[in-house]
């Protein structure tokens, strides 16, 4: 196998299959091509060299050929990207009963069985993070350009992505460290305050999002650190803890920091689904960490969560109905977190 097939990843999303079959026919298709852009060794890694992004402008993005209705019969949709040639390129493969003859190749018969008894996990959704950096970048292109790169990601005739993350207050896509209560011992949160980054960078993308999605979009904040005074290092880089006793003073100051993190972002327009406690908690273990990070043990983020967190999020319309999230983490470490 070539080193291109290496890197195909074929996706498969409608089958309608009986018995024994064999290949007959394959067909590609694009709704609007990817316009290529290759790398060179000045831009990046010298292992991506052989792959490529595709173009977008004010005028033009490639789209993927949707879905449509699947013809009757014995066929399969795929989706398929490869590293060297496709980006999600829609493929129909047809098959038919008996026979195992394709051309002068001699295939074996293929049985496929679907118990529909049987149920698995449903695919959530897909999506990305509403970060600064991703703003910024947004930013860097022209109005029509960004609309079309919208578009892309959430509209019908592209991604149609129904997910996003957003970072409470700074994280390793920041341009800059801060928090929304930075003033040392403000437990009443009297000076809390939104960042200038959430109205440039965040919010107004959050919206125009949630508009091309038709109000798809499922929403779901994660803090990375704590305000740096309320931490044992002092910092919001280089992990530490919490300070104080577990559910604390420091602890209930923090869940209110959660409070009103939900009610400001609903006073511009934006309700979330979700929450997790802590971007990565076992990053918060090493003080060379150098960027936002925060460590929680899983006892600890479990009885932050039951005692302290969830009481006071239900306490406020705006996050009431939030789903909670903890691991949000590396997922060698979920076995021994989930029997915590």
């Amino acid at each position: 196998m070539n080193k291109t097939n290496w890197y195909i990843l074929d996706a498969l999303f409608l089958v309608s299959i009986c018995g024994g079959i064999a290949f007959l026919s394959i067909h590609y298709s694009n709704s609007t091509e990817c316009r290529k852009r290759y790398f060179t060794a000045s831009d990046i890694d010298s292992r991506a060299l052989d792959s490529f992004v595709c173009v977008c402008s004010g005028s033009i993005c490639d789209e993927p050929k949707p879905l449509g209705d699947l013809a009757q019969g014995a066929t399969i949709m795929v989706y398929r990207s490869s590293r060297a040639k496709d980006r999600l390129k829609q493929k129909i493969i047809e098959f038919q009963t008996g026979g195992n003859n394709w051309g002068d190749r001699k295939i074996p018969s293929v049985t496929i069985a679907v118990d529909n008894s049987r149920k698995y996990q449903k695919i959530f959704g897909f999506g990305g993070a509403f970060t600064d950096a991703a703003g910024i970048n947004m930013k860097s292109l022209s109005e029509t350009t960004q609309q079309t790169l919208m578009e892309a990601y959430f509209g019908d005739k592209g991604l149609n992505y129904t997910i996003g993350r957003v970072p409470i207050a700074s994280c390793d896509f920041s341009a800059r460290v801060y928090s929304y209560l930075d003033t040392e011992g403000d437990f009443d949160l009297k000076t809390f305050a939104l960042a200038p980054e959430d109205f440039h960078y965040k919010i107004p993308y959050i919206l125009q999002a949630w508009k091309l999605s038709k109000g798809r979009i499922k929403l779901f904040a994660s803090p990375w650190s704590a305000p740096a005074w309320m931490k044992t290092n002092n910092k919001m880089k280089n992990g530490g803890t919490l300070k104080g006793e577990l559910n604390g003073k420091y602890y209930q100051t923090y869940a209110q920091y959660f409070v009103r993190f939900f009610q400001e972002y609903f006073k511009q327009g934006i309700l979330f689904w979700g929450l997790t406690v802590q971007n990565e908690p076992s990053m918060g273990l090493s003080p060379l960490m150098r960027y936002q990070s925060m460590n929680f043990t899983y006892i600890a983020e479990r009885s932050f969560i039951k005692n302290v967190l969830k009481p006071a999020l239900t306490q406020s319309d705006p996050s009431a109905d939030l789903k909670i999230m903890a691991l949000d983490d590396n997922r060698d470490l979920y076995y021994n977190g989930l029997k915590k």
